[in-house]
């Protein structure tokens, strides 16, 4: 109990068992972890027991000797497995270690390999290392070190941080392969049936319920806002509409066909209706494939060529914060004005009574050396009320404004009317008066 790793990974996996608990009590989905000393070990140690379980790989870490439980863990992994190799790098290790090009699978689901190279055969084949795999990987369009970063990736080695979770998905994609997709009806019923999921994970992912809302007089709208559920609102939108399918190449004269992984893809504007609340998710499903979906992939793959896909795709990208936008929460500014008392309260400021008003009483007045105003005359008080900061008269304009009124141009301490003359003879504006009266004091 005293080895820090040992106690971080036993901590670490109560917090998971925690988490798990929870998730499936409130929320009633279960969930599988993996629980290691870096994301590319968590990853692959949480598939080992699937689904809802959790697995810990415990040290040693020793990468060297004979007890280390790492390399014996990745090596019984196919390359193709080890997440930060895609298909591509991939195949060109196979490649390397074959010395010839793996053979895939003869279905028609792409992906698959008929040869397994493990992680073990590529860190033991010989002369391999990161100088290597740079010949092997690297290239134009390629990463800087691809070797050894890749060479690291081998030897369970990434330093990769844990990234904060995003409140808004950078894009949200839906796809789907299959054996042979060469109609349109066929086409029209799987985008619908893509299209359906893509609107559902939106109201997932990018709507949150409404903090302050009012009925509207609208009785269609305050019918749906009397349900249970909350009321929602868009958090964000996505400006924009993708499609993206993967065309199986033509038969070859022999009857065989050449593999490709290349997909086409076409976008345009998400249409503003798919944001609407009142109609159900299959009606705006429906629409959205008619106008939308099915030009899209007209523009794809024109009715007179034909087609046979292997997959497709309908994602929603380009995410806009919804206070960016025209309309959007952001800028409702009567929201704004309506909880600027609770957001304000606890910066509010009380003046003292009578702190802003200014009596004139007696006889005649005169601005004494010290900037004060005094008053013997006898007449009302010079009252009022301000209402901000801005509009708070200093001592010195105060002592301005009464002399203007009260005494006139013919008083002789006033010069030109916006000028003070002091006993010394010194000539003065009228916020400068109590700075030269603290002069006469010092002096």
């Amino acid at each position: 109990m005293s080895d820090p790793p040992y106690l971080r990974l036993l901590l670490g996996s109560h917090l998971a068992q925690y988490i798990r608990k929870k998730l499936e009590l409130e929320k009633s989905h279960t969930c599988t972890v993996g629980i290691s000393t870096n994301k590319l070990l968590s990853k692959l140690v949480g598939n080992v027991h699937k689904p809802d379980n959790q697995t810990t790989l415990l040290p040693p870490y020793t990468f060297e000797d004979e007890q280390d439980n790492v390399a014996p863990f990745i090596d019984n992994h196919e390359v193709g497995k080890i997440p930060g190799i895609g298909s591509k790098l991939a195949q060109k290790i196979r490649a390397h270690v074959l010395q010839r090009p793996a053979g895939f699978d003869t279905g028609l689901v792409y992906g698959g390999t008929n040869e397994c190279v493990l992680v073990g055969d590529v860190r033991k084949h010989p002369g391999m290392g990161p100088e290597v795999l740079e010949q092997i990987l690297g290239g134009p369009g390629t990463p800087h070190g691809i070797g050894a970063r890749t060479w690291g990736l081998l030897n369970g080695c990434d330093d990769t941080q844990v990234g904060q979770a995003r409140d808004v998905p950078t894009q949200i994609s839906l796809e789907d392969s299959y054996i042979r997709l060469d109609t349109m009806d066929e086409v029209r019923r799987e985008l619908f049936v893509l299209a359906r999921s893509l609107l559902n994970r939106m109201h997932v992912d990018l709507m949150d319920d409404e903090e302050d809302f009012q009925l509207s007089a609208d009785a269609e709208t305050n019918a749906l806002m009397s349900s249970d559920s909350p009321p929602k609102r868009w958090i964000a939108f996505p400006r924009t509409l993708r499609l993206t399918t993967r065309p199986r190449p033509p038969q070859n004269p022999d009857g065989s066909r050449n593999r490709s992984f290349a997909r086409i893809s076409r976008s345009g504007p998400m249409p503003n209706f798919v944001f609407g609340l009142r109609d159900s998710i299959d009606v705006i499903a429906q629409r959205l494939v008619a106008e939308s979906l099915v030009p899209l992939f007209r523009k794809l793959h024109p009715e007179k060529s034909g087609w046979n896909l292997s997959l497709m795709n309908v994602a929603a990208t380009n995410m806009v914060d919804a206070a960016s936008e025209k309309g959007g929460v952001g800028r409702d500014i009567s929201k704004m004005f309506k909880r600027q008392d609770t957001i304000l309260k606890d910066f509010d400021m009380e003046e003292p009574e009578n702190s802003l008003s200014l009596e004139a009483q007696g006889g005649s007045m005169e601005v004494e050396a010290a900037g004060k105003v005094s008053s013997e005359t006898s007449g009302s008080a010079i009252q009022g009320s301000r209402g901000g900061s801005e509009d708070v008269p200093t001592p010195s304009q105060e002592a301005r404004s009464v002399g203007k009124d009260l005494w006139g141009s013919d008083n002789e301490d006033v010069v030109d009317g916006d000028l003070h003359r002091c006993e010394c003879g010194a000539v003065m504006p009228f916020f400068a008066v109590g700075a030269h009266a603290r002069w006469h004091a010092r002096s």
